[in-house]
């Protein structure tokens, strides 16, 4: 016991160890944090658009095959997507697009049909560079925008 209390008199309070970060410290990683943020953010976010166009894909094949049931059955496309049509929803299951059907590249809808999904308004991805994706009964695919988007 005296050990204890002469070691703890003879140290100085100027000598012991603080454990701890400094204000430098702190300010030094949160730096790092705040650069590796604005390179990665955008990755992202390419990424997540990247992923919510298979929406847009899935939706068209989908359409698609309904259209080539249709036409089977009844000897022309549609451009009905819903009752009385092809009897399915004209929105995506993750609700990132819609589909619309008009005349294919023929000119004629008992012949051919050309299906676009275009992103909903104001939604996730209204700003993606790819635009509408198109897809025609001749299985030609297309788009409005930019890039490599099939």
């Amino acid at each position: 016991m005296t050990n204890i209390k002469r070691i703890s008199t003879q140290l100085k309070p100027t000598q012991m160890k603080l454990k701890g970060f400094t204000l430098i410290e702190l300010m030094v990683v949160l730096a790092i944090i705040a650069v590796l943020v604005t390179i990665a953010y955008p990755g992202y976010q390419g990424q997540m658009e990247k992923s919510r166009r298979s929406d847009a894909k899935i939706l068209l094949m989908e359409v698609m095959n309904r259209e080539d049931v249709f036409k089977s059955n009844y000897g022309t496309y549609t451009t009905t997507i819903g009752v009385d049509g092809l009897n399915m929803s004209a929105v995506g299951k993750e609700g990132h697009y819609t589909v619309s059907a008009v005349n294919g590249p023929t000119g004629n809808i008992a012949t051919s049909v050309t299906l676009t999904a275009a992103p909903i308004l104001d939604g996730a991805q209204s700003s993606d560079v790819c635009g509408s994706l198109t897809l025609s009964s001749t299985g030609v695919k297309g788009m409005t925008g930019s890039g490599n988007c099939w």
